[in-house]
């Protein structure tokens, strides 16, 4: 029988393995056009969950979490700007 462990090692192994085969066929343009898709889909996550804090009357979490969405747009833009500026 197999333990939790090995099994949790066996499938990330095999996550990124599956990872590192779609980005080896993937052109540029597509991993930077998933990169910005994966930003933008994350701050729009924490916008609804700042919206859904505050209006469950956590006011003080709402605000917190809201506080992240300009965080992360403004690390999305400066790691697509890098990688941008890395493959010119």
């Amino acid at each position: 029988m197999m333990s939790d462990t090995f099994r949790m090692e066996r499938f990330f192994a095999a996550a990124m393995s599956l990872t590192r085969l779609g980005s080896v066929h993937m052109s540029r343009s597509k991993q930077r056009r998933r990169g910005a898709i994966v930003i933008l889909l994350s701050a729009f996550a924490s916008f609804l969950l700042s919206v859904t804090l505050w209006f469950t009357g956590h006011h003080e979490q709402g605000i917190y979490v809201g506080l992240w969405v300009p965080s992360i747009l403004s690390f999305g833009g400066v790691a697509l700007q890098i990688d941008r500026d890395q493959h010119e």
